[in-house]
């Protein structure tokens, strides 16, 4: 393996300038006010709570690409920096969030899959509509040009879907995107390395998370807010955490091959109290937890349902000032992998 990809998938090292502490939170929604969709749509009711923290918080609301560029060029971002995106560009982005976000003065990130609009699949937003969006300073990134999964796809069927949706969102909008988000959050060492290489600044997942000049790149974590996940006690927990300063991931590929994983990380801030270091699964619950020194190995009982996604969060609560660290990471699991259950 050469060194570049060892340093962007492996160890995800970053050895940027920039001071530990500037770090960013990114949130993610699908769709505004659709009931149709609970799994992936917020209620404008709480669409609107969150706007309103976010204007009454003392919040930095920057762009996606601001946030990236301070962290390539060593600049230290103010505390409480936030960014906005939104995945696939149904109708609702346009009809319910995007008056909402213009608004509050609020930039935005759009993630197009660009089939759907080529298409006019109904539920889908229009070119034209998409402009009139770019027009008024909003960014759009790829979201390939179909939903596809990642993890899973053949190297070909990768390239072939993000090629088609970088040429038309630069035919259709005159931007080549620089930005890109995993359908799904779905992802694999060779994934990333594909976009890697594809001239992207970053990309993202939707594992939840604050990011920071640390963080990998090309899996960058992004809180995502639905229905069930979208009240405003969890938005303020959120929007006010921090990186959990970790390294050495394991397993590190996002496609897992032994299911559950020997899922273990180490603590690269020697001054952290890890008493109220905690880590769930959605599955599960609360983990096992072994610590050897800084070093964490979580363990489950259960393996993480197969065919879809197997996430960890791991919080922990700074002594110093109460503060929340927050570390995220999100598996596919697929129904061909190792079950492994002692």
């Amino acid at each position: 393996m050469n060194f570049l990809l060892y340093c962007y998938v492996v160890v995800a090292c970053f050895p940027f300038s920039a001071k530990a502490e500037s770090s960013a939170v990114v949130i993610a929604y699908h769709s505004f006010g659709n009931n149709e969709k609970p799994n992936i749509n917020i209620r404008l009711d709480q669409f609107e709570a969150h706007l309103q923290e976010l204007k009454d918080g003392k919040y930095n609301v920057i762009s996606l690409p601001e946030i990236i560029d301070a962290f390539n060029n060593g600049i230290e971002l103010p505390e409480r920096t936030v960014a906005i995106t939104i995945d696939s560009a149904y109708i609702s982005t346009y009809t319910e969030a995007f008056p909402r976000l213009k608004k509050a003065g609020f930039p935005f990130t759009l993630f197009i899959a660009t089939h759907y609009i080529d298409k006019s699949i109904d539920g889908y937003m229009s070119w034209e509509q998409i402009r009139e969006m770019v027009a008024s300073g909003v960014t759009v990134g790829s979201h390939m040009s179909h939903h596809i999964n990642m993890a899973v796809a053949s190297r070909q069927q990768i390239l072939k879907n993000l090629n088609v949706s970088k040429k038309r969102i630069l035919e259709k909008t005159g931007k080549t995107p620089i930005l890109f988000a995993y359908p799904y959050g779905y992802a694999s060492n060779e994934a990333i390395e594909i976009i890697r290489s594809s001239n992207f600044k970053a990309a993202f997942g939707q594992h939840s998370g604050a990011i920071s000049a640390k963080t990998n790149r090309y899996y960058m974590s992004r809180f995502p807010f639905t229905e069930k996940f979208g009240n405003i006690d969890r938005f303020k927990l959120a929007v006010n955490s921090l990186p959990l300063p970790i390294s050495d991931i394991t397993p590190l590929n996002p496609l897992l091959s032994v299911n559950p994983p020997l899922y273990g990380f180490t603590i690269t801030d020697y001054s952290l109290s890890l008493k109220t270091l905690a880590c769930y699964a959605p599955h599960e619950g609360r983990l096992h937890i072994e610590q050897l020194g800084k070093r964490i190995e979580v363990r489950m009982k259960k393996p993480f349902p197969e065919g879809g996604s197997g996430r960890i969060n791991c919080t922990l609560q700074r002594n110093t000032d109460n503060k929340w660290l927050w570390f995220g990471y999100q598996y596919f699991v697929p129904k061909t992998s190792i079950s492994v259950v002692e």
